[in-house]
């Protein structure tokens, strides 16, 4: 399967979950060419954040910046999307056949470029430099931890999708500290290939795969009902503690 295959995407990969509230701290403005949502006040470290396909612009993903920004970074957020966030008001089962003709628009090739864009400045005007992403956004994150030399120092993977086993011994190679936030109920991060990631990774220092039991894919960024949110918040401060140990 390649990694633009669409048949890697489910159900719970469009579903937008439950929208969160507040107001985000941040802004938007253009870094390295790329619109992005920007915040946090940290010189030193940065976090760089690939989003799944709600975009830059998603209240959720904003105000999930925020908290990592909070832990003492500056996050970005860049749009990666050349048509734009795919559009799932009003979500029904014809999503999917809309996701195929959105995903042709905005293939992860390009989205890979213009991440690896934002992390090269990232690496320029930061000491520390991470990455977060969710979904299809690990896609991005897991191409930067292949790179050699890779811009980051670590990475968060959120439920991935897009990966494949040909990624496995490249991510063991570059030996990077990973932390796998896994759904219970997936259908993208089988069961095999997470075995493989975890067999590979047992022996590479700070890779861990943290459990959140009676979740579903997507529940990161776009919980839905009372576990959901409790695990999305668990995992949350599970990524602020890591991202702050190996700043």
């Amino acid at each position: 399967m390649s990694a633009s295959s669409p048949a890697v995407a489910c159900d719970k990969c469009l579903r937008p979950g439950d929208m969160q509230e507040g107001t985000p701290a941040g802004r938007i403005e253009q870094y390295a060419g790329v619109e992005c949502y920007v915040t946090g006040q940290s010189k030193e470290a940065a976090i760089l954040y690939c989003t799944d396909i709600f975009g830059h612009k998603f209240i959720n993903h904003q105000l999930l910046a925020d908290k990592f920004a909070a832990a003492g970074f500056t996050v970005v957020i860049p749009n990666n999307f050349k048509s734009g966030p795919m559009d799932t008001n009003g979500y029904s089962v014809y999503a999917m056949d809309k996701f195929f003709v959105w995903l042709a628009q905005n293939p992860v090739e390009f989205a890979g470029e213009t991440s690896k864009r934002v992390a090269t400045q990232l690496a320029t005007d930061y000491k520390s430099v991470q990455a977060v992403g969710f979904c299809y956004g690990a896609r991005q994150v897991v191409d930067l931890v292949k790179q050699s030399p890779s811009p980051l120092k670590a990475a968060v993977l959120y439920h991935p999708t897009f990966l494949t086993a040909e990624d496995v011994p490249a991510v063991k190679q570059q030996a990077l500290p990973l932390l796998f936030h896994c759904a219970a109920k997936e259908e993208i991060f089988s069961a095999e290939l997470r075995a493989q990631f975890e067999a590979e990774l047992k022996d590479v220092p700070g890779c861990k795969f943290i459990d959140y039991p009676g979740t579903e894919h997507g529940f990161g960024a776009r919980p839905e009902g009372e576990l959901a949110h409790k695990s999305s918040a668990e995992a949350a401060a599970n990524s602020c503690a890591f991202f702050a140990q190996h700043k």
